[in-house]
């Protein structure tokens, strides 16, 4: 499991992920929460190329770490 990074916030049934650095943008991969259940997929990236913002079409608390599968 890497680090995708913290929830920041819900907008229209997504949910916004402030991505850490070094992170890839990988398209329609499976999110999960640090009890390993599944939150949704990501769908789309934007911001700064450093450090990106997610959109993951699923829900988990604000302020929620949330991982990917390697």
């Amino acid at each position: 499991m890497r680090r995708l990074g913290r929830a920041v916030a819900h907008t229209g049934g997504a949910l916004v992920v402030r991505c850490e650095e070094g992170v890839e943008p990988v398209f329609d991969a499976p999110v999960y929460d640090s009890s390993l259940d599944r939150v949704g997929r990501t769908f789309e990236f934007f911001g700064p190329v450093e450090r990106p913002y997610a959109l993951v079409d699923g829900d988990a608390p604000t302020d929620a770490k949330l991982y990917l599968r390697d």
